[in-house]
């Protein structure tokens, strides 16, 4: 299940993003009762972010 983790990671840092695929359940409360709710949720996450003012550390 974690095979390839490592390059993956080696490639999210060289390209600055990273995607992700998350999926679950939930369980929601109401005043009607419980129920778990199956969900699902992907994206890509921004690694480097511009620096502002030109400053160099």
């Amino acid at each position: 299940r974690w095979g390839g983790v490592g390059a993956a990671v080696r490639a999210a840092f060289a390209e600055g993003r990273i995607a992700y695929d998350l999926a679950g359940t939930v369980r929601v409360r109401t005043s009607l009762g419980e129920r778990n709710v199956p969900f699902d949720r992907d994206g890509i996450v921004e690694l480097i972010h511009a620096r502002r003012g030109g400053s160099s550390d």
